[in-house]
């Protein structure tokens, strides 16, 4: 009981300096870089007689962030080729018959040839 109340006193230390953390942050979010999150969280959890069977261990949490990250990958990669086949779909759907922009660039450069064979 005693060490766990010693512990208890310690989180006063730790709650102040991740509030300060989190002030000093708003204006300069590299000191987040300084704060060891996973640890912050076994060590606070230690200081506070939370059982260790309700925290999830390094290797489980490990797979956990890897599943995420290819999830948030896939999600990227799906909303690129949404991006790319909708911009397919609008140029596909371009009129070129009919005078305008497009048309009048096109004409410009009808006819015009690159030199074969460099020049000399």
């Amino acid at each position: 009981m005693l060490a766990q109340a010693q512990r208890a006193i310690g989180i006063n230390g730790i709650d102040r300096y991740i509030g300060t953390l989190g002030m000093v942050a708003k204006f300069k979010p590299d000191v987040l870089d300084k704060l060891d999150a996973d640890k912050w969280a076994d060590i606070y959890a230690d200081a506070l007689g939370v059982d260790p069977q309700l925290i999830v261990g390094d290797d489980k949490v490990a797979l956990i962030r890897q599943e995420r990250a290819k999830a948030q990958q896939q999600a990227q990669q799906m909303q690129s080729m949404q991006a790319t086949a909708a911009a397919a779909k609008d140029a596909s759907q371009v009129d070129t018959q009919n005078k305008n922009g497009l048309t009048d660039l096109m004409n410009q450069f009808s006819g015009y040839t690159i030199p074969q064979g460099g020049g000399g």
